[in-house]
């Protein structure tokens, strides 16, 4: 095997990697044009804000009740839908972004974040569920 070849061999396999960790990176969206439905990204949080496990692509609908059905991708197909209830919008979002909390009414004690773009129109739609402004804020100051 030549230098050449395996130089060449090493620039493929950096550069598959890059793009793997690109895309990882990348947070899926898309939502209806009446904001009813949507694809996000979620995590569950406990109670300080911390992940308690890896972010997931959710598909999220606002059912008649005003309640929110999440189904959870998986590698093939969905999780069954879950209902939650918003809880909280974030005051400090990081950049571009909104994160909204919602809260199981399954699953008591169980919260999840949803990263959604600011300029979605599931932002409004999230928020007008939320009724007043409420945020969240961990005992430690800062806020999700």
């Amino acid at each position: 095997m030549s230098w050449l070849n395996l130089l060449s061999s090493l620039a493929f396999l950096a550069v598959l990697g890059g793009l793997l960790i690109a895309v990882r990176r990348l947070d899926p969206h898309w939502a209806s044009r009446d904001g009813l439905r949507f694809i996000a990204t979620g995590e569950q949080v406990d109670a300080h804000g911390l992940p308690e496990g890896p972010r997931g692509e959710y598909r999220f609908s606002i059912e008649l009740d005003g309640t929110v059905g999440a189904l959870r991708r998986v590698m093939i197909g969905y999780r069954p839908k879950t209902r939650w209830r918003v809880e909280a919008r974030s005051d400090d979002p990081p950049p571009r972004r909104e994160i909204f909390v919602l809260r199981s009414l399954e699953r008591p004690g169980v919260v999840m974040a949803v990263r959604l773009p600011a300029t979605s129109r599931a932002v409004d739609t999230l928020s007008a569920l939320l009724g007043d402004d409420q945020t969240v804020t961990d005992p430690d100051g800062g806020t999700w």
